[in-house]
């Protein structure tokens, strides 16, 4: 394993982030609005020391080996950083997670969208046919379906910054 993940578990001497910031432009120093203070110089060219808030923790992830998640005092998932092996071609990446969250459901017939606060459901759609038309270059996207469009404008209605992963957590 990475020697400077491995060490990420040791919170007395704070975390190696990705140096270049994390997933949606969001900066280091921009991650000081929700407690997260950078330490010094970059430990190489990947990844820089940081601490966390003080009711913080690191939590290694279920899924791999080479990912962090980050949980605040109560609980609550703040963000992920991703660890590559050297073999993988090495680096970091980082994602800051926002509060609220809008998740598709489907089964085999039917649809229907769920408003998230952090892992509570706050709000879910009516129930629509399944509908396989949407595709994007990648193939099915959930955002385009009527569902997960009806949740994102609930939420946006109710919480107009809801895609900011900093705002909202306080």
């Amino acid at each position: 394993m990475n020697t400077l993940f491995a060490s990420a578990y040791n919170s007395a001497t704070g975390f190696s982030l990705p140096a270049r910031g994390a997933f949606g432009g969001i900066s280091l120093d921009a991650l000081s609005a929700i407690g997260i203070t950078a330490q010094g110089d970059t430990d190489d060219y990947n990844l820089r020391r940081c601490m966390l808030p003080a009711d913080w923790k690191a939590v290694p992830a279920k899924e791999s080996e080479y990912q962090l998640r980050f949980e605040d005092g109560l609980g609550r998932l703040r963000a992920k950083v991703f660890l590559k092996p050297g073999s993988q071609g090495g680096g970091a990446d980082m994602e800051v997670c926002p509060r609220f969250s809008v998740r598709l459901v489907t089964d085999e017939t039917l649809q229907w969208a769920e408003v998230y606060d952090g892992a509570t459901l706050i709000h879910r759609t009516a129930t629509g046919f399944k509908a396989d038309g949407n595709l994007d270059a990648f193939g099915f996207n959930a955002s385009k379906q009527l569902e997960h469009i009806q949740a994102t404008a609930w939420l946006a209605a109710r919480q107009p910054d809801h895609a900011d992963p900093l705002a909202y957590w306080n």
